[in-house]
């Protein structure tokens, strides 16, 4: 259970940030702001591609979906679907979740140093690339991921691969722009505590997993902001954006011709992990923990990781519970999150279970703009909203 008072400002457009993303253990939870207290008591196929290197290409049961792993592990999904535009992305396995105490917020960090400079552009260039592709450019780090996107016309395809490739592989981190950050997230980190609806699923986290992994902050804490340095950043990277640790997906494109994208762009080149023993954390493997794996695509997606790689304690979510209270008496509403240990994304059954259940209650889009009547025959609405008159939203 959580309390705290409301504020009212406009949401910042960081907002992306605070949602648990694919989080291996989420959480579900109901929100309600109310009056003060005191008013209230499948089937593959091996498809080797003509190139130098002999990649592996698995094709879905459908025949949509392609998935080709390169020899350093790195794995390039696409699917067909032709349209006015290409949506191509690239994903890392990393994120809060994976964080220590020396490293914490540094996905956030990453996030924010996204094309700026990089070994073939400068800032500027990296810019000015972006206004000349238009579409949709941006990057998010969550608890699991760190993920780099654009939306493009298919004829600019090429350019975003070489934008994404750059930004992801070949970073440079400059000391101006790590001071810039040192300027800019302390602003970000006010923002978001300073709004209700951002911060108490930041909070809700921090509770229900306090032994760190899901329940680590997703923005940087300040102390953390303050050490950072370029070099700091840079062995973050070389750890986590590894070949087997990466996927390049699209949508719109010819599989063919992504990995050939991808292969001119670096991607087939980065080197794999070292051969040894490898500490770096990784998600639980679902049928280790007696889960059914159902899912083609996460079956491929999941293959490619080394053998050295081993799963850490600190790899693995422990969920905890908790309760946490910020009794603020002069505010007009108060904020009560109550949230529960759910199905995570491994486990796809009680994942579509967990998913319909929060639609009956009215969670997600139930309650946003798109029509008459939406969200009106929801549980929520029905018996909780609309029978007492001091609840102001839920």
């Amino acid at each position: 259970m959580f309390m705290r008072g409301a504020v009212r400002h406009t949401v910042a457009a960081h907002a992306k940030k605070l949602r648990s993303g694919t989080s291996f253990n989420q959480l579900r939870r109901v929100g309600v702001r109310f009056k003060s207290a005191a008013a209230v008591q499948g089937v593959s196929a091996g498809i080797p591609l003509n190139s130098e290197k002999q990649h592996a290409t698995k094709v879905s049961p459908d025949g949509r979906t392609r998935v080709t792993t390169f020899p350093n592990g790195l794995r390039v999904a696409s699917e067909e679907n032709p349209g006015h535009f290409t949506a191509i992305g690239v994903y890392v396995d990393a994120g809060s979740r994976y964080e220590d105490n020396s490293t914490s917020g540094y996905a956030h960090l990453m996030d924010r140093l996204a094309f700026r400079n990089s070994e073939r552009f400068t800032s500027a260039e990296s810019m000015a690339m972006i206004e000349k592709l238009g579409g949709s450019i941006m990057s998010s780090s969550s608890r699991e991921c760190i993920m780099y996107q654009a939306a493009v016309f298919p004829h600019d395809v090429s350019t975003a691969v070489k934008l994404l490739a750059d930004t992801t592989l070949r970073p440079k981190f400059l000391s101006d722009d790590v001071e810039e950050l040192r300027a800019t997230v302390p602003w970000e980190i006010q923002d978001v505590e300073s709004k209700a609806d951002m911060f108490l699923p930041e909070k809700l986290h921090e509770v229900a997993f306090q032994s760190g992994t899901l329940g680590n902050p997703l923005l940087c804490p300040l102390p953390r902001l303050e050490s950072a340095t370029p070099d700091s950043l840079e062995r973050y990277h070389r750890r986590w954006y590894r070949p087997e640790r990466i996927v390049v997906a699209s949508v719109g494109i010819a599989h063919d011709e992504l990995v050939r994208l991808c292969t001119d762009n670096g991607f087939a080149d980065l080197e794999p992990q070292s051969s040894g023993k490898d500490t770096t954390p990784t998600r639980p493997d679902p049928a280790a923990a007696g889960v059914a794996d159902r899912s083609w695509f996460r079956s491929i997606l999941g293959s490619a990781k080394s053998s050295a790689h081993t799963t850490m304690a600190s790899g693995k979510s422990a969920y905890t519970g908790g309760m946490w209270l910020d009794p603020k008496a002069d505010m007009d509403f108060t904020q009560l999150y109550v949230g529960f240990k759910s199905a995570g994304i491994d486990d796809e059954h009680g994942l579509y279970v967990y998913a319909v259940l929060q639609m009956l209650l009215g969670g997600g889009g139930s309650f946003s703009a798109g029509g008459p009547g939406k969200g009106m025959y929801s549980r929520l609405f029905t018996r909780v909203l609309n029978q007492h008159a001091w609840i102001e939203s839920c």
